[in-house]
């Protein structure tokens, strides 16, 4: 498996959001890592390009969830 870059798992994970591949609670950091075979570092740093978009908030100690339109 390819590592990928944030830009590439921002791109993936948008999609899936847009596509409904979620439930309201997103994978953690730690699984994202996995699938992604990428670091910690890297995929907090898309997620961080996901929260500044409005896509995702997160809840400190409990993860990250979807956004609902208009919250």
């Amino acid at each position: 498996m390819a590592v990928k870059s944030y830009k590439e798992i921002v791109e993936a994970l948008e999609q899936g959001i847009k596509a409904g591949e979620f439930n309201k609670k997103f994978p953690t950091q730690r699984t994202l890592c996995i699938i992604y075979g990428s670091s910690n570092r890297t995929v907090a740093k898309a997620m961080g390009v996901l929260m500044s978009k409005g896509l995702i908030y997160s809840k400190p100690g409990k993860g990250y969830y979807i956004k609902k339109d208009g919250s």
